[in-house]
C-alpha cells in the first residue's frame, strides 16, 4: 500500500515525544480515510452505482466486508484447486509428523522458497505466486486490479496463500487428523491495520456456518471503540510502547460491545465468489463442526 510504504520511510517520527505522535498519527489514520472515501466516490460516480465494483466498494466502506458472487465459474474455480494441491504434493512430508504448531516453516520446491504453517487441522501454504504461473495469470482480471488500485495506489502482485481447514476429511499427507476442540488459526478477534488496506481471498468451496467461516463485525472499522486500536497499531509500528490489548487484538469488552450492537456476522460464501476485506475490520477464524473449507488468499 502506497500510503502506508510512504508512512514507514519516515523514520524520524521515532523520535516524537509520544504525545505529538499520537496527535500526528491520529491526523495520518484520519487523512486515510477521508482520501480513501473521495476515491471511492469518484469511481463509483464514473463506473455508475450498479456496477460490481461500485457495490463491492460501497460494501468495503460501510462494512468492511464484500463478496461478489460468482466471480470465477466452477471449472475454472477447480482449476485453481487442483492446481494448490499439486504444489501441497510436492511438500516433504518429514517434519510435519508432529502436533505441534508449525509456525512459516521454510519449503525449498526447485529453487523457490515458500512457507508453511499448520495449526491442528488448519494450514497456510504462502507463496504460491513465485512458483505458478496459472495462479498469477488467473487472479489478472481487472475487476481485481481496480479495486487494488482504488485501495493501494498502486497495483502489486499480492502473496497467494492456500488455505485448508477441515475436521478429519480432507486425507493429504500434509494433514493431522485435527484434536477435538481444535484452536483456528488467527483465532482471535483482531484488526490487522491501521489504514484502508485490502485482502481478498476466491472460495474454492462453499463456506458455511458449519465448516470453519471467518467472523466479521460489520461497520466495525469506523466505531470510536475500535479506533483506539488502530491508533496503537500505528504507534506500536513505530516501536512506542502500546497496551498489547488495545492494539492487535479486540479485548472482551469491547467484543461485548460489538455483540450488544448485533454486529457480529458469519462471512458466507459460496464457491468460486470472490471475498473482500478491509484490514481495519474486527474479525477472526473459526474451526469447523465439520467438513472441509478450501480458500485461495490474495495478501497485498
Amino acid at each position: 500500500m502506497l500510503i502506508n510504504k510512504v508512512v514507514h520511510k519516515l523514520g524520524f517520527l521515532r523520535k516524537f515525544p509520544r504525545p505529538i505522535a499520537k496527535i500526528f498519527f491520529k491526523f495520518l489514520i484520519f487523512f486515510d480515510h477521508i482520501f480513501f472515501e473521495v476515491r471511492v466516490f469518484f469511481l463509483s460516480l464514473f463506473l455508475g452505482k450498479n456496477n460490481k465494483v461500485s457495490k463491492a466498494l460501497k460494501d468495503l466502506k460501510n462494512n468492511g466486508v464484500a463478496v461478489i458472487s460468482n466471480f470465477y465459474g466452477d471449472e475454472e474455480t477447480k482449476k485453481i484447486k487442483d492446481e494448490c494441491i499439486k504444489y501441497l504434493d510436492k511438500i516433504p512430508v518429514e517434519k510435519l509428523k508432529t502436533r505441534d504448531y508449525i509456525d512459516n516453516m521454510p519449503v525449498t520446491l526447485g529453487n523457490t522458497k515458500l512457507y508453511f504453517e499448520r495449526l491442528g487441522g488448519s494450514i497456510k501454504f504462502k507463496g504460491l505466486n513465485n512458483v505458478s504461473n496459472y495462479l498469477k495469470n488467473i487472479i489478472r482480471k481487472y475487476e481485481i486490479d481496480l479495486l487494488i488500485k482504488t485501495y493501494h495506489l498502486i497495483l502489486s502482485e499480492p502473496l497467494i496463500v492456500y488455505n485448508v481447514t477441515h475436521t478429519g476429511s480432507f486425507q493429504h499427507p500434509v494433514m493431522l487428523n485435527p484434536e477435538v476442540n481444535d484452536k483456528a488459526i488467527a483465532g482471535n478477534p483482531h484488526v490487522d491495520l491501521y489504514f484502508h488496506q485490502l485482502r481478498c481471498f476466491i472460495a474454492l468451496s462453499d463456506v458455511e456456518e458449519t465448516n470453519g467461516p471467518t467472523i466479521y463485525y460489520k461497520k466495525s472499522l469506523n466505531i470510536n471503540e475500535i479506533k483506539k486500536n488502530h491508533l496503537n497499531l500505528i504507534l506500536e509500528s513505530f516501536d512506542f510502547k502500546v497496551d498489547k490489548n488495545e492494539s492487535h487484538v479486540i479485548n472482551s469488552k469491547k467484543i461485548e460491545y460489538l455483540d450488544n450492537m448485533k454486529a457480529k456476522s458469519i462471512l458466507k460464501c459460496k464457491k468460486g465468489d470472490l471475498v473482500l476485506m478491509d484490514l481495519k475490520t474486527v474479525h477472526y477464524g473459526t474451526v469447523p463442526k465439520n467438513g472441509e473449507r478450501h480458500l485461495l488468499w490474495l495478501y497485498y
